[in-house]
């Protein structure tokens, strides 16, 4: 039903199925999570675990026995938002290993024979251990067929 969309902001499959019965059929206890979703009664304890954590299922007490409520479905745009959150805050470390790791290019345009050669010395004087240059050069006397 809208598995595809649930799994899209990252629940699992058994988040989802738990979820869904819980949306659909209000407050249920353990044993009637796992009927309904199919799942193991330790998957549903694990499962429902993962999804207090998130903020979209309440512990609802009935007779003092725990029981579990979906809350409203607009709690998954927060649970959205902390993923975003998560991401704005490890962002700028990436990036400083990115830009950290980036070669520098450079290309440049020359032409005479003293220019060259005078680029060759010094290029030759600036290079570093394991440094990397490529050139092209054309004979200009050569013609053009």
């Amino acid at each position: 039903m809208y598995e595809a969309e649930l799994k899209e902001i990252g629940l699992t499959d058994n988040e989802i199925k738990l979820y869904l019965i819980l949306l659909e059929h209000g407050v249920l206890n353990p044993t009637k999570c796992a009927e309904k979703t199919g799942l193991h009664r330790s998957y549903v304890y694990d499962t429902v675990e993962r999804l207090l954590d998130k903020g979209i299922v309440n512990t609802v007490l009935v007779d003092g026995k725990k029981n579990y409520q979906a809350v409203d479905p607009k709690a998954l745009r927060e649970v959205f938002e902390l993923k975003l959150k998560h991401i704005d805050e490890v962002l700028p470390k990436l990036s400083a290993l990115f830009h950290a790791t980036k070669e520098e290019t450079r290309i440049e345009l020359h032409r005479g024979k003293r220019v060259y050669r005078t680029l060759i010395k010094d290029l030759v004087a600036q290079l570093k251990k394991n440094d990397t240059v490529y050139a092209i050069g054309v004979d200009e006397n050569k013609k053009r067929a």
